[in-house]
């Protein structure tokens, strides 16, 4: 899958997770943008639904971006003002794209 890079039209952040603890030692999780980068969506087909079907919740999105190394499931994607879990990573093409599928975070 190659990308146009005019397609990459969308803006999204990819989160990391941190731990910190207070003054009274409790622990507080925060998600802290770890890049901002560009990104095309992609329509959900039913292969996504059928991927979920074992699930609660089914895809939310997907969005295609340029590969990127450090990216897996414990990272999120903020779109907008609203948070999403990497349900699934595809690599149509090795180390050029990747495909994020994503639900919102509850």
């Amino acid at each position: 899958m190659i990308i146009d890079a005019g397609k990459l039209d969308r803006r999204i952040s990819i989160l990391a997770k941190s731990v910190n603890r207070d003054a009274a030692g409790q622990q507080t999780e925060t998600w802290d943008v770890a890049a901002d980068i560009c990104a095309q969506r992609l329509d959900l087909v039913a292969i996504d639904v059928e991927r979920e079907a074992g699930r609660d919740a089914v895809a939310n999105a997907r969005y295609l971006i340029r590969y990127r190394t450090g990216i897996d499931n414990h990272n999120r994607v903020r779109v907008g003002t609203t948070d999403f879990a990497i349900v699934g990573i595809d690599e149509p093409d090795r180390r050029a794209t990747m495909v994020l599928t994503l639900e919102e975070a509850k």
